[in-house]
């Protein structure tokens, strides 16, 4: 809109020398470029168009961990369901949940009490698949919100673990619900378990509905030979980057979660993979005919 006010006043007034006029339209292929480079979004999922259903009594509105209800709260990208999960009997197991009450236009994808099958690390529970594998040439961004909805004594930890096209893990990301700690951990190439940040850096209700209000926002922020974390827009590493899980991952195809035991109480929402695309040829373009512009000065 600016390019095409300042050309059209120019032009009126009849002041546009053939200088102005290429300075004007190079600066305007520079923007238009630019402006068309935004991030693509390879996976997106609030489950917030999944049909729920009332399932009675203190479990409120919610609907049974399948594919096709996963998928259909879910605008980019596809679900696989690992290990299948029975309808939800009591409002603490694992389902697609509302917030509570009678407002059912929000919910989030509960791994709760009773999760069913084998449970460990590297054992997928559900998948996120990305409508395409993306190489490390540009920076990738995996963002989500996270609350806790069960608590014990004991150690319960949900894992969100990133796979390239080869399989390999990119990272491996777990967040502990237990009594005393509520915090973010990973594993590195050496399979050692980390614990990150504070004890209470995350938050949640106990046993009941998942809150929204006390979601936290998670982000895997990858590069070409690190990755960072951040907890609500700030990096959990100092910036400094943590090591790939396996040392031969190359990209990121698809996401696991996955839970330590079946207890497990953790809730996720709007998770979102974007990826920024190589510079757009009409910006290099724009920028050729700029540095023309400069020598020719």
């Amino acid at each position: 809109l600016i390019c095409e006010k300042q050309s059209n006043d120019i032009i009126t007034t009849k002041q546009m020398t053939n200088k102005t006029l290429s300075k004007v339209t190079a600066a305007c292929i520079l923007l238009a470029g630019v402006t068309t480079n935004a991030a693509t979004t390879y996976f997106s999922s609030n489950f917030d168009t999944t049909a729920v259903t009332n399932l009675g009594g203190s479990i409120g509105f919610g609907a049974q961990i399948t594919a096709e209800n996963l998928n259909t709260g879910t605008a980019t990208g596809t679900w696989t369901v690992d290990q299948s999960q029975a309808t939800p009997t009591s409002k603490t197991h694992k389902m697609i949940q509302t917030n509570g009450g009678a407002d059912v236009s929000n919910k989030a994808l509960r791994f709760g009490i009773n999760t069913d099958g084998d449970m460990g690390a590297n054992i997928a529970v559900v998948t996120a698949n990305l409508t395409s594998s993306l190489t490390l040439s540009n920076p990738i961004s995996v963002s989500f919100d996270y609350g806790i909805v069960s608590t014990d004594s004991g150690t319960r930890t949900t894992y969100m673990t990133g796979i390239d096209s080869s399989s390999n893990r990119l990272f491996q990301v777990g967040f502990v619900n237990s009594g005393s700690v509520k915090q973010v951990g990973y594993f590195d190439s050496k399979d050692t378990w980390t614990l990150i940040g504070n004890v209470n850096d995350l938050s949640g209700n106990n046993n009941t509905h998942w809150n929204a209000s006390l979601m936290k926002n998670l982000a895997i922020e990858i590069g070409v030979g690190s990755y960072d974390i951040k907890l609500n827009g700030a990096s959990m590493t100092n910036g400094s980057g943590l090591v790939f899980r396996d040392d031969n991952a190359s990209g990121l195809s698809k996401l696991q979660l996955s839970a330590s035991i079946k207890w497990t109480g953790g809730a996720f929402d709007n998770i979102t993979v974007t990826q920024v695309p190589e510079p757009n040829s009409l910006a290099m373009i724009g920028l050729g005919f700029m540095s023309l512009f400069r020598r020719r000065r």
